[in-house]
């Protein structure tokens, strides 16, 4: 597979959002797959490429999928991003119960798709809580053991050095984790 992707920042950003890339894959793997492990391994501006081989030295390596159907690499292609599509993280998160440790994700999250409401939820959740207030967080990884439906809760589970661990749950039953990272 090689598959050259034509995507969008989000918001104020001058980056790709992990959210974006995970968003177009569902939509091209289908809402079927199981077993999801997406790492956002590289910050970039690029625009992407999906490809079943590993990057070569002269490519950038910006994440890794893998699911029940395979695996593939995330490149950078030269093209630059020039696309902006409206997103407001801070005001999607604004929308969520938040208890100590853990947050409530609900069923209606005003056109927002599942997975913004994992990573805007638990990144809200992580400065309410844990993070140094000034921490710049970024999404690392998402384990599914399949694509949950909304409402979902995130319960804080673990720092491991400079990275965090959130538990993804649906109705009482574990449903995956959520990491980021810090960094200053």
């Amino acid at each position: 597979m090689e598959l050259d992707r034509d995507l969008a920042f989000k918001g104020g950003r001058s980056y790709l959002h992990s959210t974006t890339l995970f968003d177009d894959i569902v939509a091209l793997r289908g809402p079927g797959i199981r077993e999801i492990d997406f790492r956002f391994n590289h910050k970039t501006g690029h625009q992407v490429r999906y490809k079943s081989a590993p990057p070569a030295a002269t490519e950038v390596g910006v994440g890794i999928w893998r699911d029940n159907l395979g695996e593939f690499h995330i490149v950078e292609r030269d093209a630059r991003i020039t696309r902006q599509e409206p997103y407001d993280e801070d005001g999607l998160a604004a929308a969520f119960a938040f208890d100590g440790q853990h947050v409530v994700l609900p069923a209606d999250v005003g056109g927002h798709s599942m997975v913004e409401a994992i990573v805007a939820g638990f990144k809200a959740l992580l400065l309410r809580t844990v993070a140094d207030g000034t921490a710049r967080l970024a999404f690392v990884r998402l384990r599914l053991r399949a694509l949950p439906q909304l409402p979902l809760e995130i319960r804080f589970a673990r720092r491991i050095g400079e990275f965090y661990q959130g538990d993804l749950s649906q109705a009482g039953q574990p449903v995956g984790q959520v990491f980021f990272g810090e960094w200053r």
